[in-house]
C-alpha cells in the first residue's frame, strides 16, 4: 500500500531523522574511543591525576622523605661560610687586633681566640701573602659541582636511575666530607672540596626529579 501524498513528506522526515541520529552515534562512539588529548595518548601527568590525584598525601611524604637528603647538600654547600671565616686574633697583652696589623709582627706577638683549630684560616695561618688562598676551596668546590651535574644527569638517565645515582651521590659526598675533616694541609683541603662538590650535584637534580615525578601538574603548579 503506498503512502498518500500528505503521508510522504513526513515519512520522508522521519527517515532523515533517524539517518542523523545514527550518524551522531556512531560519530559519538568513535570520539569516547579515540584517546584523550586531540587524538595523543594520556601523558604521564594525567594518568597521575586520574588515577591517585594531583597533589595528595603519599606525595607529599614522599617528597618529604626524598627531601632529606638535601641535608647533605645543604651542609656541603653552607659549610664554607663558618670553615672559611677570618677568626679574631688578639694580642698577648689580650687586645684584639686586625688582620692586616698581624703582618708586621712575629708569630709569638699575637694569637687567635678561638684556637688553632677554629677555621681553615687559623688552621692554616692564611693571612698575608697566603690570603688568597682562601678562597681556593670554595672555588673548586663549585667547579667541581659544575662538571658533576653533568655526570650525574647522564648516569640517571641512561645507567643507574635517579634512586641509585641519588644513593651513591649521598654515600660519596659523606665519605668525602668525612674526609675533609682529616685534611692536613690546604692544598688537600682544597682538592677534597673539589671531589666533594663534584658529588654532592646528584643530589639536588635527583632529588627535585624524584619528588615531582608522582604529582600531577597541577600539584606542580601549586
Amino acid at each position: 500500500m503506498k503512502p498518500s501524498e500528505q503521508e510522504a513528506p513526513k515519512l520522508a522526515e522521519t527517515l532523515s531523522n533517524i539517518s542523523n541520529d545514527s550518524s551522531a552515534s556512531e560519530k559519538g562512539e568513535a570520539r569516547t574511543q579515540q584517546p584523550s588529548n586531540n587524538g595523543y595518548a594520556l601523558t604521564v601527568d594525567e594518568v597521575i591525576e586520574q588515577h591517585i590525584g594531583a597533589l595528595g598525601f603519599a606525595q607529599i611524604m614522599h617528597a618529604l622523605l626524598v627531601s632529606i637528603a638535601w641535608t647533605f647538600d645543604a651542609q656541603t654547600t653552607l659549610v664554607s661560610i663558618f670553615s672559611d671565616a677570618q677568626p679574631a686574633a688578639r694580642l698577648a697583652t689580650g687586645a684584639i687586633v686586625e688582620g692586616s696589623l698581624m703582618c708586621g709582627m712575629s708569630t709569638g706577638e699575637w694569637e687567635w681566640v678561638g684556637g688553632k683549630s677554629d677555621t681553615i684560616v687559623s688552621e692554616w695561618d692564611l693571612i698575608c701573602q697566603h690570603k688568597f688562598l682562601v678562597a681556593l676551596p670554595s672555588t673548586l668546590f663549585f667547579i667541581g659541582s659544575l662538571f658533576g651535574s653533568g655526570v650525574y644527569g647522564y648516569l640517571a638517565d641512561s645507567w643507574f636511575g635517579r634512586k641509585k645515582t641519588l644513593f651513591i651521590s649521598c654515600l660519596l659526598t659523606f665519605v668525602t666530607a668525612l674526609a675533609i675533616s682529616f685534611a692536613p694541609n690546604i692544598w688537600v683541603y682544597a682538592f677534597l672540596r673539589f671531589a666533594n662538590g663534584f658529588f654532592r650535584s646528584g643530589i639536588g637534580s635527583c632529588c627535585i626529579v624524584l619528588a615531582t615525578e608522582v604529582v600531577g601538574k597541577n600539584g606542580v603548579d601549586k
